[in-house]
């Protein structure tokens, strides 16, 4: 008899544990935001989203499988970004869904006026993940979300892909919302780096240049640094994976297409106290030889490794130089691997102070994993 008292109270039990999801939403009644584009307004922010539209047709009759664009772009204006989506839903006639949300665009001005806000609400809105994509647009982040890419049906996978690709190259940062909040939370001694990106002069837009990294200070952007720079830099930062560097010859340009790279640091004394060596590694194929008439001896190959240095050791000089010399601004982090490294001896230091003249000896170990030729 206890036993059946028992069963029947845990069978009473049962019913309230059985709730289901009770924060789920039917997917009829959201707009899953693809794409945002944040740039600067009279009233405070333009928003611009590209939401995907249903494959059946939602607003162009065939949608992805007719042949028209498989998203709708349209924005509005409001005092801050949070208001601006919370107005989305009278316009959309849906809520706006951020969590398939991959890119996020600022325009020019904005990142000039500064990006604050924007990273604030990322990092509170549930919905955002932290691998979304950031990238600052060369004018109005508008103009990048209307670009109708031919390689994909998906706009903002072209934008992804584009942004994952170029940071692997080094001709841009990696550009993930984590990285920019990490950064954002160790200031001064890290600081925010972003890819630049712009529409080619097509009418309509159908493809977007890499235009190298823009340079924050705190929350504002106070420079931009050309693909050379940034490669510079990516080197530092042990970002490159793959990439083809050129060695000028009279004879023709020798290439090299690098599929490894890395670096290691290490704390060395200097007369001004702490400095660091940065011991930057790579290798890869060759595959570009403009010398058909003649073959590589391991003489040869050696000089060849030693100008691939040359020209590498070149573009991270050309980096330092604008970071250290011109903005004066730690994007890459010196002052949270000497802090890593040696507590004791960054915190004796006023790194806004010590930065632009930190002692960074740079070592480069260049080689050539395949020639492809028979070595004489």
């Amino acid at each position: 008899m206890g036993r059946k008292v028992t069963l029947m109270l845990l069978l009473a039990l049962l019913p309230p544990l059985l709730v289901g999801c009770w924060s789920s939403r039917e997917v009829e009644s959201m707009a899953f935001v693809m794409a945002l584009g944040v740039d600067v307004a009279k009233e405070g922010v333009q928003l611009t989203v590209q939401v995907a539209l249903p494959a059946g047709g939602g607003g162009g009759g065939g949608g992805a499988q007719g042949g028209e664009t498989p998203v709708w772009v349209t924005g509005t204006t409001a005092p801050s970004i949070a208001e601006g989506l919370f107005k989305m839903p009278a316009m959309l006639g849906r809520e706006a869904f951020l969590g398939h949300l991959q890119v996020v665009v600022v325009g020019e001005a904005y990142a000039l006026q500064g990006i604050g806000p924007l990273i604030d609400f990322l990092a509170r809105e549930r919905q955002v993940r932290d691998t979304v994509h950031l990238a600052v647009a060369l004018g109005k982040a508008e103009d990048l979300l209307m670009v109708e890419p031919k390689v994909v049906q998906m706009p903002a996978d072209y934008m992804f892909e584009l942004l994952k690709q170029g940071a692997q190259s080094g001709l841009i940062p990696p550009s993930e919302f984590l990285r920019t909040r990490i950064a954002w939370h160790n200031r001064p001694q890290l600081q925010i780096l972003l890819p630049l990106l712009e529409p080619e002069p097509n009418s309509p837009p159908e493809a977007i240049s890499l235009k190298g990294s823009g340079v924050f200070v705190d929350d504002r952007m106070v420079g931009t640094l050309d693909t050379k720079e940034s490669r510079g830099l990516a080197w530092l930062m042990g970002t490159v994976s793959n990439t083809i560097i050129t060695i000028p010859r009279e004879e023709g340009n020798i290439i090299q297409h690098v599929n490894f790279a890395s670096v290691r640091y290490k704390l060395r004394e200097t007369d001004e106290g702490a400095g660091l060596t940065a011991i930057v590694s790579q290798d890869g194929n060759l595959t570009q030889w403009p010398l058909q008439d003649e073959g590589i001896t391991f003489p040869l190959l050696k000089q060849l490794e030693q100008d691939l240095s040359v020209v590498i050791l070149g573009e991270i000089t050309a980096g330092l130089a604008a970071i250290q010399g011109v903005y004066r601004t730690d994007v890459i982090g010196l002052g949270e691997r000497l802090r890593r490294i040696d507590p004791k001896q960054f915190a004796a230091k006023n790194w806004d102070e010590a930065f632009p003249q930190f002692a960074l000896d740079v070592r480069v170990q260049a080689a050539f994993r395949r020639v492809g030729l028979i070595l004489r």
